[in-house]
């Protein structure tokens, strides 16, 4: 089953607002988040604004719950 590209354009505008809730609800600006999670701004700019699609190691680094974090 393939998805369409409006799908793929959803999943990418859904996660990206919630990284930008999660940030603000932080307290943390672009940069921090970039800083903390080890990628540039610009990528966490790409990504709250749904033209990229976070990573993998991107979603892990924002999740408290991830082993990383304990």
């Amino acid at each position: 089953m393939e998805c369409e590209e409006g799908q793929y354009q959803d999943a990418r505008a859904f996660f990206g607002s919630e990284v930008r809730h999660a940030r603000e609800h932080a307290g943390m600006t672009q940069l921090e988040l970039a800083t903390e999670a080890g990628y540039e701004r610009t990528y966490v700019v790409r990504v709250e604004s749904g033209t990229l699609f976070g990573s993998e190691h991107f979603a892990e680094t924002l999740c408290p719950a991830h082993p990383s974090h304990r």
